[in-house]
């Protein structure tokens, strides 16, 4: 007999109605970053350089080092290298940036399903507030989404063999991600540790596990106290500090607010068993409020409010989830002797929702951005568009701004169209948008320059991103 929540006199109806309503908040959020990757959403910013390289170099783009975050570019690598066109290797390299996510939550739902199915109400508001961030490559955000479903496994399939060999293997791709890793690793130990002392015959096992794990942590800690490259450097700077830390505006830190108390609430309503009644109400009214509060940062994605690449802040909801599950199951394991009633169907179905309207709010905003840039490149009479701050004029418009940035260039050409000619035989020909004094360069070189100090021959950037219109020499 498989360990749930709800052994069979707690109500098989009740049990039923709960897993249906998680199947459904799952599929929502799922169908949200297919959405948001079929639209191009991990283009944004970062994206959309990573992309050029793969294009123009047939090889990953490593950004400072991660070189485990290169693992979601192979698709497009494989792809271009094998000749696909540009599309096809979009496509892949969109999907397979938003296969990270939603492989994760898969993997949480798989995990908890019929053992302890309530902790979806824990797992989903990390979902819910990684949102928030706009960043569709972030090793950082990788991370978090990398750790949910490794912790689950420890701790409610500790047994298997199969959980063990991936703990020991994470330990090192964590070690190549991301500066912050550490904590990962770090937290990853003392789960493994604790995993250690409640088993009898595996006890050494998990043991020697997370002494590798905190090896792993104290590795990437001293890497990143010693290597730290400019751009970490400029995040230890006020300035940089608070940029990176804080989110974009007040309606995203009152979200981050809500979602941190919905996972407290709700493991609290496990913990006591007391999922009927007033705490049912209480919690499905918390995320109520976290539901309307998607649609105000939803409708500020659209016009261009509070977009930002990513903001730290975020990473207290999943600490606080992780946290509280990691508490909750070494102190009271799932049984099918302990009578805890169903968690409130509602409340999971309302996570559901807030996901979906943010991450379809952001869908929203970047598929409007990115056609309006496509229309200025491709209905320009110019070979080539100056970039600056109030340049082109299509760009100042408040809902692009979450095309116009110093990646812009690289967007233009990621995101490029293609639009037959009157005659309907090959793509009409598009300008190119670089930054500064680029369009002289180009003239007088023939070599096209890049944001990010990146030089490509016009030749080399017109067979990835052409047809472009031929520079007047």
């Amino acid at each position: 007999m498989s360990l749930t929540d709800w052994p069979v006199d707690a109500g098989y109806a009740e049990r039923r109605r709960f897993l249906r309503a998680g199947d459904l908040a799952v599929a929502m959020t799922v169908f949200g970053f297919v959405v948001a990757a079929l639209v191009g959403l991990p283009l944004y910013d970062d994206g959309s350089r990573y992309l050029f390289t793969i294009a123009t170099r047939h090889q990953p783009w490593v950004p400072n080092l991660r070189l485990a975050g290169t693992l979601p570019q192979l698709p497009a690598v494989m792809g271009f290298a094998l000749g696909a066109d540009l599309p096809l290797g979009r496509l892949l390299f969109t999907l397979s940036y938003g296969a990270v996510p939603v492989l994760s939550l898969l993997g949480c739902w798989w995990l908890v399903r019929k053992r302890a199915p309530a902790l979806l109400l824990a797992i989903l508001p990390t979902f819910v507030a990684m949102q928030l961030n706009f960043s569709g490559v972030s090793e950082l955000l990788s991370g978090v989404y990398l750790t949910w479903p490794l912790l689950l496994a420890m701790v409610l399939r500790g047994r298997a063999r199969w959980v063990r060999a991936i703990a020991i293997a994470v330990g090192p791709l964590l070690v190549l991600l991301h500066p912050l890793a550490f904590l990962y690793c770090f937290g990853l130990a003392v789960v493994a540790a604790i995993s250690a002392q409640r088993s009898v015959e595996r006890g050494n096992q998990w043991r020697r596990i997370g002494w590798w794990l905190a090896l792993c942590g104290l590795l990437r800690l001293g890497w990143t106290s010693l290597g730290l490259d400019s751009y970490e450097r400029g995040r230890l700077t006020p300035t940089g500090a608070t940029e990176y830390i804080l989110a974009n505006s007040p309606s995203q830190h009152m979200l981050i607010l809500i979602l941190s108390l919905a996972t407290l609430l709700a493991m609290w309503l496990r913990h006591r068993g007391a999922g009927q009644g007033r705490g049912s109400q209480a919690l499905a009214a918390v995320w109520t409020v976290a539901f309307a509060c998607s649609i105000w940062i939803g409708g500020e994605f659209v016009l261009g409010v509070g977009i930002t690449l990513k903001s730290a802040i975020t990473l207290i909801v999943p600490a606080i989830g992780m946290l509280a599950v990691s508490v909750l199951l070494f102190r009271q394991p799932p049984s099918p002797q302990r009578v805890q009633p169903a968690m409130p169907s509602a409340s999971v179905v309302l996570a559901g929702l807030t996901a979906l309207t943010l991450l379809l709010g952001k869908s929203s905003a970047w598929w409007t951005g990115s056609r309006m840039l496509q229309n200025i490149v491709a209905s320009s009479e110019h070979a080539c568009l100056s970039f600056d701050g109030n340049q082109p004029y299509g760009l100042q418009w408040p809902w692009m701004r979450v095309v116009d940035a110093w990646s812009t260039p690289f967007t233009a050409l990621a995101t490029r169209p293609f639009v037959p000619n009157a005659a309907g035989t090959e793509a009409q020909p598009i300008a190119l948008l670089l930054d500064g004094d680029g369009c002289e360069r180009l003239q007088h070189t023939g070599l096209v320059h890049l944001p990010a100090d990146t030089v490509e021959l016009f030749s080399d950037v017109d067979a990835a991103f052409g047809p472009l219109r031929q520079p007047p020499r």
